[in-house]
């Protein structure tokens, strides 16, 4: 059985479902010369992962890059930013992940959930407050193009 990963836009967390384990993460993309790669720079808790995209394909990750080479590779012309506060909590049996962007992007909220399978996935009852489904797994990436900004 394969697991599958759906995310959903909300229209508003309800007060009853718990928030635990708050934290910060930003996806910094990169400009890339090559056609159809994506260069992402991810940083959560404080450390920095480097990853490299061929298509939908993740080819290359680099942990723990050190701050010459973020500030290298982030000074290098037009980025996209996208910043997110991260929560989990639990749908209806389910433990999934609450996002809250920031930002140019700021009001949206995402949730993702893990399903064990395409019928577990298909069986689960949304809550009225689960809206969308968004399809493309890599949606951030398509968010990033959205907040292209000039580096300073």
């Amino acid at each position: 059985m394969n697991k599958i990963t759906k995310f959903y836009t909300i229209s508003m967390l309800p007060s009853s479902v718990q928030r635990r384990n708050p934290h910060d993460e930003s996806l910094l993309f990169l400009n890339s010369t090559e056609e159809n790669t994506t260069k992402v720079i991810h940083t959560k808790f404080g450390e920095r992962s480097y990853y490299i995209y061929s298509g939908e394909e993740r080819v290359f990750e680099k942990h723990g890059i050190d701050d010459a080479l973020y500030f290298a590779l982030s000074n290098k012309g037009k980025i996209r930013e996208v910043k997110k506060e991260v929560f989990q909590i639990e749908i209806n049996g389910k433990n999934a992940l609450h996002f809250k962007y920031k930002g140019s992007l700021f009001g949206l909220e995402v949730v993702k959930i893990n399903f064990d399978s395409e019928e577990d996935a298909l069986n689960f009852k949304r809550p009225t407050w689960i809206k969308d489904e968004l399809k493309n797994k890599f949606f951030e990436k398509e968010l990033g193009k959205f907040t292209n900004r000039e580096k300073e």
